[in-house]
């Protein structure tokens, strides 16, 4: 019997999986062939595999890009990969270089969070005294 096998391309979409941590997401870039862009502390921006990125967690598809930004992220991803920018966890963390490569706004919506946090805590604190 002959049968033909097409190969299987994945969407090029910014991804999460929960942190090693366990506080927050982390947040990736899947390329169509499965790899995977991001950026961590330890080594800054590169690539992995979806095992690799995954680390055993749940990975879960947070926005695909479209096909027409394909080129346009691909070329940020190649700048960013040799920009030699650091990891900076308020400004240049995984979830802001997601969105920069996906062509949104460059935010970290889980810093923001964090930080409005810690204000209303330190708010409440103040008043309670």
């Amino acid at each position: 019997m002959n049968q033909t096998f097409f190969p299987v391309r994945l969407p090029m979409a910014i991804i999460k999986r929960a942190k090693l941590s366990g506080l927050g997401d982390h947040i990736g870039i899947l390329q169509p062939d499965g790899y995977v862009f991001h950026t961590t502390d330890d080594k800054g921006p590169h690539m992995t595999t979806l095992q690799g990125f995954s680390a055993g967690r749940q990975v879960e598809i947070v926005e695909e890009i479209p096909m027409h930004k394909y080129w346009e992220a691909q070329a940020r991803i190649q700048s960013e990969l040799f920009s030699g920018k650091a990891y900076n966890l308020l400004n240049n963390n995984c979830e802001v270089v997601a969105n920069r490569i996906a062509g949104n706004h460059p935010e970290s919506r889980q810093v923001a969070f964090w930080l409005m946090a810690l204000m209303l805590a330190g708010v409440a604190v103040v008043l309670s005294k």
